[in-house]
């Protein structure tokens, strides 16, 4: 193993023990928590070293800042907890590098606690996706708040659809904020609500001879003012923590 990564593990060993006031006790836990989340020997937290080059080298290309590491490895501890998970669930290393890069690159706060969301999501044994990781990528803290906003009242509106006259319309939640909106869209987690018309032609006559009287439905997608979350969307919101009722506690299996 070379003597940067010694030094890095060190340096997070050291980060995670001064945070938590526990010394090298503290430090073998954080070695033990890389553990549980790739579901191995990453760690081994006797002699804190990393114990294979090829994960260790992965690994360490992924991780852009082991300070932030730390504050992801203590809010999924707190979150876990929090849910009763007892028996954390590995998360798939296609998952879970990504999402470990992108969460020690996150600078604000909003952002990083949903990235610890998502992480205690799939070690509480939720299925995530990596379209998840990219998607919260791509959002800014303004994105965190409007869809936050827009998906809580997402789980209070009537979703079937109401008439006026022959319109028809879809339940949906009015855009948080239309930049913001029109990213969610560009990602998958929002679509417009349709607009349906119901077009009735009275019968008549013309050179073809006499016809009778016709109706359609013509369904209209509308603008991004009013939306509906997509299942994908929902299921992401899901995985974020967003939504969940308190003191509902989730166990591990």
């Amino acid at each position: 193993m070379d003597e940067e990564t010694i030094r890095q593990v060190a340096r997070a060993s050291r980060a995670f023990a001064k945070t938590t006031g526990k010394g090298i006790g503290a430090a073998r836990e954080f070695g033990g928590w890389l553990n549980k989340v790739f579901g191995r020997s990453i760690v081994n937290t006797v002699d804190l070293v990393w114990t294979n080059r090829v994960e260790t080298l992965k690994i360490r290309a992924a991780i852009y800042d082991y300070k932030k590491l730390v504050l992801l490895a203590r809010a999924v501890k707190k979150e876990l907890k929090k849910q009763h998970v007892k028996r954390p669930h590995a998360v798939p290393a296609k998952i879970a590098l990504p999402l470990l890069e992108n969460a020690t690159m996150e600078n604000e706060p909003r952002l990083r606690a949903l990235w610890a969301k998502l992480l205690t999501s799939g070690m509480a044994g939720e299925r995530i996706e990596r379209s998840y990781v990219t998607a919260l990528s791509e959002m800014t803290g303004r994105d965190a708040k409007a869809i936050d906003a827009m998906y809580r009242e997402w789980l209070t509106v009537d979703k079937r659809e109401t008439r006026s006259g022959p319109v028809k319309y879809e339940g949906g939640v009015d855009s948080y904020d239309d930049a913001s909106t029109s990213k969610l869209f560009a990602l998958g987690i929002v679509a417009p609500i349709y607009v349906t018309l119901s077009l009735y032609e009275p019968g008549g006559h013309n050179r073809y001879g006499d016809y009778g009287a016709s109706s359609e439905d013509a369904a209209i997608p509308g603008d991004l003012q009013v939306v509906k979350f997509t299942k994908h969307g929902e299921a992401f919101c899901q995985a974020l923590g967003m939504g969940k009722a308190k003191g509902n506690p989730k166990r591990g299996s």
